[in-house]
């Protein structure tokens, strides 16, 4: 028994035209997205400032201190 001779199927076409305009986009949205992690990174910078008054809860007390020990959740 012989196997018969059959051809390879034809290559697809190659990419031209779509890959680099793709490209583009990805690095354009990459450069906006640093962009804006730049801008959110040094306003979270500048949220340290310790001139602010403490902010205080809606009975009055400091908010954000450390619970002391024992006392219930």
């Amino acid at each position: 028994m012989t196997i018969p001779f059959t051809k390879a199927p034809p290559l697809p076409p190659r990419w031209s035209g779509s890959a680099p305009s793709q490209l583009d986009r990805i690095e354009a949205t990459q450069a906006r997205m640093e962009g804006k992690l730049d801008a959110l990174l040094d306003a979270l910078a500048g949220d340290g400032d310790q001139d602010d008054p403490p902010t205080m809860t809606l009975d009055g007390d400091l908010a954000g201190e450390a619970r002391p020990e024992g006392e219930p959740l």
